[in-house]
């Protein structure tokens, strides 16, 4: 599809500063993730650090028991309905951890799931599966899991390489798009009302770069 932008985002991390590079955002941090939680605020300088013009989390894995603690930095100078985001990104290591995209979240500092003010996150396992986790119609546990189609080229090294990720949401659903490969579709729902932006990482030495948000034109009714 060809869509029309309203407006526009970009950050190429390449500023020698973290606060003006992530000017706009706000940082939160958590042990443990579980469903239903708010995140504590943390300083950006105690998550992530920026090198060779990359954002990557400077916490390394360390037990299986924190390697589940996320870094999440939400841009909140805008809340996003219909959008595309495209954004590079390196999973970390390769173990469980993750290098997610949050999207609609109604408070800035919550985590993903059935809560009112949870969102949606978008991510690729270590297995190569794309996986949605939130509040979604029809979708058991709120969870899902393509393990029908795993990345184009997924090989033991897959987690330690860059790649390049494209969300769209449009019209109450969500296409995720993988090295150009489209990986997932899932309707959203009817209660789906837009909401914050946020990068998120366990403690997986994830990289982002080059993150783009276009806000989608809608000119015409949105039929449910």
């Amino acid at each position: 599809n060809s869509y029309s932008f309203t407006d526009s985002y970009f950050n190429d991390f390449e500023s020698n500063n973290l606060k003006t590079a992530l000017n706009g955002f706000n940082s939160y941090y958590a042990d443990k993730t579980i469903d239903n939680v708010l995140l504590d605020e943390r300083p950006m300088s105690e998550l992530y650090a920026l090198k060779k013009g990359q954002l990557v989390r400077t916490e390394s894995e360390g037990d299986m028991d924190m390697i589940s603690s996320i870094g999440m930095l939400s841009y909140t100078e805008k809340t996003y309905n219909n959008f595309q985001l495209d954004v590079d990104f390196r999973q970390g290591g390769n173990s469980w951890g993750w290098a997610m995209v949050g999207f609609g979240l109604k408070k800035p500092n919550a985590f993903f799931n059935n809560t009112d003010d949870g969102g949606t996150l978008a991510y690729v396992e270590m297995e190569g599966y794309p996986n949605l986790l939130g509040k979604l119609p029809n979708v058991a546990n709120n969870h899902l899991r393509e393990t029908e189609n795993i990345v184009p080229g997924y090989s033991d090294t897959w987690a330690t390489e860059m790649h390049h990720m494209t969300l769209i949401v449009y019209r109450f659903k969500v296409t995720m798009i993988v090295d150009g490969y489209v990986m997932l579709e899932q309707k959203l729902g009817s209660a789906y009302r837009g909401g914050y932006i946020s990068l998120l990482s366990n403690r997986n030495n994830a990289i982002y770069d080059n993150l783009l948000i276009r806000s989608i034109d809608t000119p015409t009714p949105i039929a449910v």
